[in-house]
């Protein structure tokens, strides 16, 4: 996964101070959230705090929720 977003975007930011708890899969490829499964995790601005916020974000599924798992993204500009 971590090389095929290299191709695309071949610079990547450093996951830091995040506020979800995240296990690194590798590299720089992380989980989405180690939260309960029960725990909302309300639309949010993924980085905002770094300096230098990522222009893209890349998803990869492995194994899709039997249901729900749904991951809403927005352009938080539009949104405000």
């Amino acid at each position: 996964f971590q090389q095929v977003a290299g191709t695309i975007a071949p610079k990547f930011v450093e996951y830091t101070r995040g506020t979800s708890p995240r296990s690194q899969v590798h590299g720089r490829v992380y989980t989405s959230t180690e939260a309960p499964r029960k725990v909302p995790i309300a639309l949010h601005c993924e980085l905002a705090y770094v300096e230098h916020a990522p222009d893209r974000i890349f998803f990869f599924c492995e194994t899709p929720a039997p249901h729900g798992g749904q991951t809403p993204i927005a352009d938080m500009q539009q949104v405000y």
